[in-house]
């Protein structure tokens, strides 16, 4: 498994990761963030991906602040066409927190495209068991505090059925701030 940090270590927002899984050529991006600090926020969130969108399997996020799905509706429209996974929570707040961020820029193609993207939720039992998302690729999504719907992701790949030979990563989203629960 590699992992790529698609954005500068200097900032503080725009979070993204390409998680490429060569022996199966699953190539997963956890997060999709937009910018928010300084003048050029605007500029780095339209910038151009490091990669082909078209290359990317499915989108995992943490949760739904701008910072970690602001870019998603540039991906969409340069030409990723894979599944937004998530929990339902943070696929409800996220069509909202991309609305308005469209709305507040003056976009009018923003509902077009905000309709093409294929949401996904996890299935109904989130914590309990991986979820696949290829023969030997599997998300485990991790309780989180940080907002509702919030969750940090381990990926985990190889085969199922050897799991001691599996590589596992986990990403932890933005973590607190929520102490009741």
């Amino acid at each position: 498994m590699r992992i790529l940090a698609i954005d500068p270590l200097d900032r503080v927002t725009g979070s993204c990761y390409l998680v490429h899984v060569p022996e199966s050529d699953v190539r997963l991006l956890v997060d999709c963030g937009g910018y928010q600090d300084g003048l050029n926020a605007d500029l780095l969130t339209e910038a151009d991906f490091e990669f082909h969108p078209s290359m990317i399997t499915a989108v995992l996020l943490t949760h739904a602040h701008f910072d970690h799905c602001g870019r998603l509706l540039k991906l969409v429209r340069d030409g990723f066409r894979g599944a937004v996974i998530a929990t339902r929570e943070t696929i409800e707040i996220a069509k909202i927190v991309l609305a308005d961020a469209q709305r507040l820029r003056g976009d009018i193609d923003s509902a077009s495209t905000l309709d093409a993207i294929r949401w996904r939720p996890y299935g109904t039992h989130l914590f309990a068991s991986p979820m696949p998302i290829a023969t030997d690729v599997f998300v485990q999504a991790h309780r989180s505090a940080h907002i509702v719907g919030a969750v940090s992701l381990e990926i985990i790949a190889g085969p199922k059925e050897y799991p001691e030979s599996q590589a596992r990563v986990l990403f932890s989203g933005d973590i607190g701030n929520n102490f009741d629960g």
